[in-house]
């Protein structure tokens, strides 16, 4: 049910965000040709994202700490469900790639990340309500979900596409080996890339992994 929930939660951020690049390009890079269409920046992804996470109802955050990291660390989304009983921490990164695996090493750090954060679990009564409290202890459950913007240009047929679509076939690299062994690790799931839009040069889709977010031990 949750896994349909954030499948649904990426269909609706891949069309919201291909209706707003129908409607204006928010990339000017002097120094690019026009015909190359400078990538939109990540940002965008999270604010779609947010977005479908606000319209289901979640509580939704930005930049939220990381409560159990050993230094400073910060999520791109949080939200938590209109029930209160589980959240989906977000991770989106950049769209630059200097080779084809670089957007699973770049997913394969979002998953590692993730798999650190927690919500916080000291929320007093008294300082900061009685809901938030509630949120604190009965909130016992988490997934976490990393995103890209991944740009294919016109006539390319990139592995990295083929591969998402059937992460259970045998890997052809060391970085795609990483990848499927620590997705089963953690039970992980790759969405079906998702197109967002299309330009003369190429598409872009959104690529998505998500995973249930292992709990912290308790002393």
């Amino acid at each position: 049910m949750k896994g349909n929930c954030i499948k649904s939660l990426l269909q609706e951020s891949s069309a919201s965000l291909g209706r707003s690049l129908e409607t204006y390009w928010p990339v000017a890079n002097r120094h690019t040709a026009p015909e190359k269409n400078p990538d939109p920046n990540q940002a965008n992804v999270s604010l779609h994202v947010a977005h479908a996470m606000l319209c289901a109802g979640f509580a939704v955050f930005g930049e939220a700490d990381y409560p159990l990291a050993a230094r400073p660390d910060r999520l791109d989304v949080l939200g938590i469900s209109p029930e209160g009983n589980w959240f989906l921490a977000c991770e989106f990164d950049k769209l630059s790639y200097k080779n084809e695996d670089q957007p699973l090493e770049i997913m394969l750090k979002g998953l590692c990340r993730l798999e650190a954060f927690w919500l916080r679990k000291e929320l007093p009564l008294d300082r900061f309500g009685e809901e938030a409290y509630r949120t604190s202890v009965e909130c016992d459950c988490g997934y976490g979900l990393v995103g890209e913007l991944y740009w294919v240009r016109e006539g390319a047929e990139p592995s990295v596409l083929g591969f998402l679509q059937q992460p259970e076939q045998t890997a052809r690299s060391e970085t795609e080996r990483r990848f499927l062994e620590n997705l089963r690790r953690l039970d992980g799931v790759c969405v079906q890339p998702l197109p967002v839009r299309e330009v003369p040069t190429g598409r872009y889709y959104l690529l998505g992994t998500y995973f249930q977010i292992p709990a912290p031990q308790r002393p």
